[in-house]
């Protein structure tokens, strides 16, 4: 007999931090329409607010009616075990998911198991040990507990025969699916060649590029195997994502993570513009090579991560600045073509260029002597002087954001991540180990970080170090804020005095103490600059000449051709030699 409202009232309730889950089931499809079965138990998932020696408190979005009887299994998270329970619904009322309801539950003793007498046992246990590999995976891990039986009621599993297309590119995509048995192998179809980027086996996911960006099927996904995976219609992720946003944001980091490490994506249309293949990827962004559909010309295509594009604040602050850097136009700024926002993201399309950044060049050379260093560093000042001039920090200047292409023209790159000057919101967005005192105090910042950033270059362009290197990064910041940098002249001592005194001015922990305006830093560059080349900024005496070399290789070995090209470059600029080079395809 069930007790009254008032003696269950009485009972001493245990409220649960986190809600468990519990799986309701029944014998036949008939038992409830519309709902997963599994060797005929249908069943469906609730989430357990608190107990009480009596019964417990569930949430449920399927309806029950007061006095219903149900069997239900219920997991204990802590312990990772399952428990049979028989109850009846003594009360209902209006739930918190939208649409849900909230049931009381009063345990039964001493009940047969009536209609489920025909359930199999090992059935049943197969059931819960499914459940218990689905809640081990990425996907539920990263899952708050109120949230994990919403995701257990939109799956459905499915069968799979070796050898059968799961997904096939091009096609519109209306489901990921998780991966409980079995292997799969990813092929992009790309130039009429199918090309093998990876294997995916338990646990992993296939197909959530599409569900989340709405472009089409980027890749054939074939199972090597007979399979058994977990099929989520993007309406039901769709509805997940709308009561828990950490759905969203785990598929949006998988997706920025694949197109990260994919050696080779399928073509895709951006606009005008048409995607190639993927040249490098940063802290915000991944880069491509594509090119212009009617003017077929080359360009370089910056895609904001997924995850970034998720925050709406940063995504529209991000979107204001680029559409301001897309305004700059001087020849020692990455030139911007146009913004598209596509795919759930923002694309900035620049000028293609080739070459390598500075970093790149320290990768390979160690340092770099005092007349490239020179020559950089007056070419990136011109381009930061203009960018002040229009109200923009670059905010984030380092040896990977110099590039220097093949004819040593010098390019500033990200502007995506600059800010306008005083503002305090964007202090530490860039790199630590290249932020000035002010941005690691969290400090109003201006056009002097640049300054100092411009600096810190220099000694690394010089040194092959940076200053106050550390591991800890505690000791780093404590030396940063405390200490003024090393002098460059211990670690070279064939520096310039005047090149030493510019880096440790520019490099003064005091703002007040350094260049005021990077017009003047590049004034004393310049002045250096003639002092360190002879003839530059001036007619020679003597008559120019103009020697060509040609090289003919296969396109296999275009990287050591570009890395050769740098080498030759950077020995030319030494020399004040200008230095360009064209390319010419199918000779």
């Amino acid at each position: 007999m069930m007790k009254t409202g008032k003696e269950r009232r009485r009972w001493e309730r245990q409220q649960i931090s986190e809600p468990e889950i519990a799986m309701v089931y029944g014998q036949g499809r008939t038992w409830r329409k519309n709902l997963p079965s599994y060797e005929d138990i249908t069943y469906f998932f609730v989430a357990v607010i608190n107990a009480s020696k009596g019964g417990f408190l569930i949430e449920t979005e399927y309806s029950f009616e007061q006095g219903e009887e149900i069997f239900f299994l219920l997991r204990d998270s802590r312990k990772q075990k399952w428990s049979k329970y028989s109850a009846g619904i003594s009360w209902v009322g209006k739930g918190s998911s939208g649409g849900g309801q909230l049931a009381g539950l009063e345990l039964k003793k001493n009940r047969k198991p009536g209609r489920q007498s025909a359930i199999k046992e090992e059935a049943l246990a197969s059931l819960v040990a499914d459940m218990d590999f689905l809640m081990q995976t990425g996907m539920f891990e990263c899952l708050p507990a109120n949230a994990v039986w919403l995701l257990l009621n939109r799956l459905q599993k499915v069968e799979i025969l070796s050898g059968i297309n799961i997904i096939s590119q091009g096609e519109k995509g209306d489901c990921l699916y998780l991966v409980q048995s079995g292997t799969c192998q990813i092929l992009v179809l790309k130039d009429d060649q199918p090309h093998r980027v990876a294997q995916l086996g338990p646990g992993e996911i296939v197909g959530e590029m599409a569900v989340l960006t709405g472009e089409l099927r980027c890749a054939d996904v074939t199972a090597l195997s007979d399979m058994q995976i977990w099929r989520l219609p993007k309406k039901q992720m769709d509805a997940i994502a709308a009561k828990c946003e950490d759905v969203r944001l785990f598929l949006t980091e998988l997706v920025t993570d694949r197109l990260e490490n994919s050696p080779i994506i399928a073509d895709r249309t951006v606009g005008k513009y048409l995607v190639k293949m993927k040249i490098d990827h940063g802290g915000w962004g991944i880069v491509y090579q594509g090119f212009h559909t009617q003017l077929k010309m080359p360009v370089a295509i910056k895609m904001l991560k997924h995850q970034m594009a998720m925050d709406t604040m940063f995504k529209n602050q991000f979107m204001k600045e680029a559409t301001i850097i897309a305004k700059l136009n001087h020849r020692n700024i990455v030139q911007v073509h146009d913004i598209e926002e596509q795919y759930q993201t923002i694309f900035i399309i620049m000028e293609y260029l080739e070459g390598g950044t500075v970093e790149a060049l320290l990768d390979r050379l160690g340092t770099l002597d005092v007349t490239t260093t020179l020559d950089i560093l007056k070419q990136a000042c011109a381009g930061l002087e203009y960018a002040h001039r229009k109200g923009i920090v670059h905010h984030d200047v380092k040896p990977a954001n110099i590039f220097v292409q093949n004819d040593g023209q010098v390019k500033m790159l990200d502007f995506g991540l600059a800010f306008s000057s005083g503002t305090d919101h964007a202090t530490l967005k860039g790199t630590i180990h290249y932020a000035a005192p002010e941005q690691i105090r969290n400090d109003e910042i201006d056009f002097r970080v640049d300054i100092y950033t411009l600096g810190l270059t220099a000694y690394e362009m010089l040194t092959g170090r940076r200053p106050h290197q550390d591991d800890d990064i505690g000791n780093f910041i404590n030396k940063r804020l405390r200490e003024e940098i090393p002098d460059p002249k211990e670690e070279r001592p064939d520096i310039p005095e005047a090149l030493r005194n510019f880096i440790l001015r520019a490099c003064r922990n005091n703002p007040d103490e350094r260049y005021q305006t990077m017009g003047e830093a590049m004034k004393e560059l310049e002045s250096l600059y003639k002092k360190m080349v002879p003839g530059e900024g001036r007619e020679r005496e003597s008559e120019r000449r103009m020697s060509s070399l040609h090289l003919f290789y296969f396109e296999e070995s275009q990287t050591e051709v570009n890395s050769l090209l740098e080498g030759m470059a950077s020995r030319a600029n030494a020399m004040g030699i200008r230095y360009k080079v064209s390319e010419f395809k199918d000779v």
